[in-house]
C-alpha cells in the first residue's frame, strides 16, 4: 500500500470539536425522550468541550438558522439548551441545512485550524448530526462520532449511529488532546 494511501491511526489526528445543533429550538414541545435524552448526555458533553478548550484545540459550535417542524419557537430558542456556553475562543459557523458542511465554512474552520478530523456531537443525532458526518468526507475532513455526546428522540438511533460511524471514547479523546495539545 502507497505511503498516501495508509490509513491514520486514530490518535494521530488532531481533532476540531463539533457541536451540531444543541439549540432550545429542537426541544420546544418535544416529549420526554428528547428532554431526558438531552439530561442524560449533557455532563459528557460539557466535559468534552472543557477538555478541548483546556487543550488549546478548536471547538466550533454550529447554530441551525432554517425553520422548523417545532410549534411555539420564540426568540430565545435561538439559545443554546442549558448549561452550554459560547466562549469568545470558540468558532461559531451558521447553516441552513442538514449537513454542516453544505454552503458553510465548516471545513474552512476545520483546516485553517491545523485539523485533519472533526470529533462531532449534537443533536439529533440521526438527522444533523450523522448528515454532517457523511458530509465531512467530502471535504477531506475525517469524522468521528463523541460517545455519549449524541441526543435524540430515540435512544436507539444513537446507538445505530455509532454502529454505522467511527468514535472515540473520553479514555481515546484524553490521549488524543494530550498528545496534540496546543502550548
Amino acid at each position: 500500500m502507497s505511503e498516501s494511501m495508509k490509513p491514520v491511526d486514530k490518535k494521530d489526528r488532531k481533532l476540531a470539536l463539533v457541536i451540531v445543533d444543541v439549540q432550545k429550538k429542537f426541544i420546544i414541545g418535544a416529549d420526554d425522550s428528547t428532554l431526558e435524552s438531552a439530561k442524560l448526555h449533557t455532563e459528557t458533553m460539557k466535559k468534552v468541550i472543557d477538555m478541548f478548550r483546556e487543550a488549546g484545540r478548536p471547538v466550533i459550535w454550529i447554530l441551525y438558522e432554517g425553520p422548523t417542524c417545532m410549534e411555539g419557537i420564540t426568540d430565545d430558542a435561538m439559545q443554546l439548551l442549558d448549561g452550554f456556553e459560547i466562549k469568545d475562543s470558540d468558532f461559531v459557523v451558521r447553516k441552513y441545512h442538514m449537513n454542516s458542511f453544505n454552503n458553510t465554512n465548516l471545513s474552512d474552520v476545520i483546516l485553517k485550524n491545523d485539523c485533519d478530523a472533526a470529533l462531532i456531537m449534537g443533536m439529533f443525532a440521526q438527522h444533523c448530526v450523522v448528515a454532517t458526518y457523511w458530509g465531512a468526507f467530502d471535504k477531506e475532513v475525517s469524522p468521528y462520532m463523541m460517545r455519549d455526546g449524541l441526543i435524540s428522540n430515540k435512544e436507539d438511533m444513537i446507538e445505530l449511529v455509532y454502529g454505522l460511524c467511527k468514535t472515540y471514547d473520553l479514555q481515546e479523546l484524553e490521549e488524543n488532546l494530550e498528545i496534540h495539545k496546543k502550548k
